[in-house]
Parts: structure tokens; C-alpha cells; sequence
């Protein structure tokens, strides 16, 4: 289940991102996920809730949106964080 490595990269550059805008939280990570991809969005927000606990996106929302333009890209469009 590769799902668990892209997770743990996508929490490891928000959690990144975060501490060089000096955030404490982050709350939301948009993704833009492309129809080919070969990642299912149900095991990668598991995986993503699991490796958040008790780490600066503990409770985040991980929102992703299929699209078709890129269809096997993965991108992170935005980051929400509490200051």
C-alpha cells in the first residue's frame, strides 16, 4: 500500500512549509489528484489520518480533488494553517 510513503510526503513538506511561515497548526491540505494516478483516496486519507496523530496536522483535513488535465499527477495546491 503505497499510499502510506505518499502520506508521510505529503505531511513531511506541509509540516515543512508550516514551520518556515512559523504556523502551529496545520488545518487543511488541498491536493489535486489526477484520475490515473493510481492512489486511492480513501486509503490515502487513512494512512494521512493515522501518520498526523499528535504532530503538527493532527486533526487536518486532507480535501483532494480528482482531475483530469494531469491525469497522473499528484500536487499539493494549498495549505491551511492557524498562526
Amino acid at each position: 500500500m503505497h499510499e502510506v510513503a505518499v502520506a508521510q510526503s505529503i505531511l513531511d513538506m506541509a509540516a515543512d512549509v508550516a514551520k518556515q511561515n512559523n504556523a502551529v497548526k496545520i488545518t487543511r491540505i488541498n491536493l489535486r489528484l489526477g484520475a490515473h494516478a493510481c492512489i486511492n483516496p480513501d486509503s490515502l486519507e487513512f494512512a494521512f489520518s493515522c501518520l498526523s496523530q499528535d504532530g503538527i496536522a493532527d486533526g487536518a483535513k486532507l480535501w483532494i480533488t480528482q482531475v483530469d488535465g494531469d491525469p497522473f499527477g499528484l500536487e499539493i495546491e494549498s495549505i491551511e494553517v492557524d498562526d
